[in-house]
């Protein structure tokens, strides 16, 4: 019976897709789009640095393709709206409004739906997560890009890596691991950690957050509830770091760690020497007057070494 519900609904989205395509084109034949190089974004949002000066050098090294961002977020856009905010582009910035714009939850099906809408016989799609394989069921055909968003330091290796067209890997020692579990790899270059790139474009002044001059303790995180430290020792540590008056403290939880377990997050107490971070602040703030980080698995370790 599971086999056969799985055939129906596969079936289902395989007409679905045709009958939206030919809908799609049949519409575009009336508003067309220029045939262009997609990066779609939602509430996962720290995803966005990670790609975004991708998005902005492609836009002024060759002006044959438009470069479009897309958004599906109201955090998302305002957080890209600030990147693009006086630095030389071309990008084409669009956002995609709709009922859950405002939420920090979304549908992962209803995301790549809402950027369907928008997409039209693509160049290129630069994607950071598994998203693809739904656009893929949605009936779009181009040439697919993977982005990596941060190392890939929990064993995690993307279950159809080889199906990329073109992979942007950060650096030798990734390729390496990737390699180590799924063999010899051709479709890839080695772009280094992009989101570094924001100093490029953005000059990194200290954010004034204590009042004194205590050694600044961050923690940050993961979601991942098999992986995090957050579940079992979090409250704890945090309240032992207050405790003993000797630091300020910057709790810094994965944004998804928010987005997933809001109750959890709002238990944490705050103080003058003990702040919460903001969701959407996710550029290089906080890294930058850190004394002291403790994490879990969070590739954002290589983030706070740039400054230590």
């Amino acid at each position: 019976m599971k086999a056969l519900h799985k055939s129906l609904k596969k079936n289902a989205i395989r007409i679905g897709a045709f009958l939206l395509t030919g809908a799609l084109n049949a519409y575009r034949k009336f508003r067309p789009l220029p045939c262009a190089i997609y990066f779609c974004y939602n509430q996962s949002i720290h995803h966005i640095h990670h790609s975004i000066y991708i998005a902005v050098e492609m836009s002024r090294i060759q002006k044959k393709y438009p470069v479009v961002i897309l958004s599906t977020s109201r955090e998302a856009s305002e957080i890209i709206e600030k990147e693009l905010e006086g630095i030389p582009h071309s990008v084409i910035f669009r956002k995609v409004r709709h009922l859950g714009y405002n939420r920090i939850h979304f549908n992962v099906y209803g995301f790549a739906l809402l950027c369907r809408l928008h997409i039209h016989k693509p160049r290129a799609i630069v994607v950071t997560d598994y998203y693809d394989n739904i656009f893929r069921q949605l009936g779009v055909e181009t040439f697919w890009t993977y982005a990596f968003h941060g190392p890939e330091n929990r064993g995690f290796s993307h279950p159809h890596i080889r199906d990329y067209d073109l992979i942007f890997i950060p650096g030798v020692g990734e390729l390496a691991r990737l390699e180590s579990k799924v063999g010899k790899l051709n479709n890839y270059i080695i772009t280094g950690y992009s989101k570094f790139d924001y100093f490029r474009y953005h000059h990194q002044a200290s954010l004034p957050l204590f009042k004194d001059s205590r050694p600044v303790v961050i923690y940050n995180p993961h979601f991942d509830e098999t992986q995090s430290s957050f579940f079992d020792q979090g409250q704890e540590l945090l309240q032992a770091l207050d405790a003993c008056a000797k630091y300020n403290i910057i709790f810094m939880p994965h944004p998804d760690l928010v987005r997933r377990c809001p109750k959890e997050i709002a238990k944490v107490g705050v103080s003058p020497n003990f702040i919460l971070s903001e969701r959407t602040r996710i550029n290089f703030d906080y890294m930058n007057i850190a004394d002291i980080y403790i994490t879990d698995v969070s590739s954002s370790v290589f983030e706070w070494l740039r400054f230590n």
